[in-house]
């Protein structure tokens, strides 16, 4: 959680994000889009390093009180004379004795009077044989460290396999004229008038087709603001987003709730009793194939390798699931505005945060009534999760860069095939997320408020873990 905090690097546009060629070969997108367009696979970082000052705070050696950097060597703070006796009396496996009672001083100048003491002084001090490495074991490290950075080049090597980003000569040309102007969101004068876009031709710069094809968020007053606000988002961020809206609601309209169920939801809500197990697990399960489908709808997803994909599935669903339930359960949403949400209407034209209940609705604790987890602090923390999601009073973009956010985290998973390119996609939306909350809310507030979405991320996971954990049950 705290790495996408610290990769929020505010001097380089999205796609400097996204160093590899990704591939783009999915036809994940409506028909009316020409291509898939992301991000080069040229475009590489420009940030410049300075140099930190070196300094080393030196210290006494707990062995023999010479001076010593603040470091630990095999467990302990050591001398470099100290450290290399250590390591030499381990990997010789040598035996010491002691001429006088074993229990000589070690100073620097007795150091080398009786070896017996001095090894005894360092395992006192807290070095640990198994701490010193063998040559062949150095080898051996060396060589993982070694084929894992070739892995890693071949897989982002478009000669060794892979293949190129579909991108077009024009779009390749003009994300290098977008990154020549992008600029600072660290500093506070961050310019928030600049736009690829000016508000005339926001979203004329789009073909006719995909117009019709998104007319329904052309027309939204959420994702029109955020254009006429001077929203620095590039024709390619805002086709990433457009995209991720579009699918979301389609796999809710493609893949509806059970008529019976969805019945027996509007009975029990009118009735404010528990929803019974079996209800609630169908709607769970349908939430699950949406999730499956939106994602294998979205490019970046759908660049990675098959096992990448099942494994991020599997630990990353009910984070999302999580989300989507949140925004269901919201407590200023009326029964209308609910099932709005599980049918799949556009509700963006107004904000799902704003509207008062007008009518009976589904509340938390007619889900996810006693005993629906393992433990009293389960279903505290869930709720506390729950509430937590609640006040960030996200619309609909923000949720949609949230579930991004989930959907490439690494946290819970193992053996992760290609972890580099998926932490570089979860930054992407880390970046947008940041870049969308300056424009909205300014750059101060954003600062305020950006760590408490990764700290939502952060609950999101520990909540996920729990659950592979435990298995909870509703």
């Amino acid at each position: 959680m705290s790495r996408v905090l610290e990769n929020i690097h505010f001097n380089y546009s999205t796609e400097d994000m996204i160093k590899g060629p990704i591939n783009s070969s999915s036809s994940s997108s409506p028909e009316c889009l020409q291509s898939n367009m992301f991000f080069t696979s040229e475009t590489m970082r420009t940030r410049t390093y300075k140099k930190r000052a070196k300094f080393i705070r030196k210290v006494t050696c707990h062995i023999c009180s010479d001076t010593a950097n603040d470091h630990i060597h095999y467990g302990a703070i050591a001398c470099y004379s100290c450290r290399a006796f250590f390591r030499r009396a381990v990997i010789c496996n040598a035996e010491y004795h002691c001429s006088r009672d074993k229990t000589c001083f070690i100073t620097k100048e007795t150091r080398k009077h009786c070896q017996f003491c001095r090894f005894n002084k360092c395992l006192e001090a807290g070095m640990k044989n198994t701490w010193v490495m063998s040559e062949s074991e150095k080898r051996e490290k060396k060589e993982k460290i070694r084929l894992k950075k070739l892995k890693a080049q071949q897989l982002l090597d478009p000669e060794n396999g892979v293949k190129k980003s579909s991108f077009t000569p024009e779009w390749d040309k003009m994300l290098f004229q977008n990154n020549s102007n992008m600029h600072n969101m660290g500093n506070s004068t961050y310019d928030m008038s600049f736009s690829i876009f000016s508000k005339k031709n926001t979203l004329n710069t789009f073909s006719e087709e995909y117009r019709n094809c998104y007319g329904h968020y052309r027309t939204s007053h959420i994702i029109q603001d955020c254009f006429d606000s001077g929203m620095s988002f590039n024709k390619m961020e805002i086709h990433l987003v457009q995209e991720m809206l579009y699918w979301e609601i389609e796999s809710r309209k493609k893949i509806p709730l059970n008529s019976v169920n969805m019945k027996s939801f509007m009975e029990y809500s009118q009735l404010n009793e528990p929803i019974p197990f079996e209800i609630s697990l169908s709607g769970y399960n349908t939430c699950v194939q949406r999730i499956t489908m939106f994602m294998t709808k979205i490019n970046f997803f759908a660049a990675l390798s098959p096992e990448d994909q099942k494994k991020l599935l599997l630990n990353n669903v009910d984070m999302v699931v999580n989300i989507k339930t949140a925004r269901y359960l919201h407590p200023n949403n009326n029964i209308t505005e609910q099932f709005e949400i599980i049918n799949g209407k556009n509700n963006s034209e107004k904000s799902c945060t704003t509207s008062p209940a007008t009518s009976n609705n589904v509340y938390y604790q007619e889900i996810f009534k006693n005993p629906w987890c393992s433990s009293f602090e389960d279903k505290t923390q869930y709720k506390a999760l729950m509430k937590a999601i609640f006040d960030l009073e996200m619309d609909e973009i923000t949720i949609i860069l949230l579930i991004g956010l989930t959907i490439f985290s690494t946290t819970n998973c193992v053996d992760l095939d290609n972890i580099n390119l998926i932490m570089r996609f979860q930054d992407v939306f880390s970046h947008l997320l940041y870049k969308y909350l300056c424009s909205t809310i300014g750059n101060s507030s954003t600062f305020l408020l950006f760590p408490k979405y990764i700290n939502i991320l952060a609950q999101l996971e520990e909540m996920a873990k729990t659950i592979l954990n435990k298995r909870l049950p509703f």
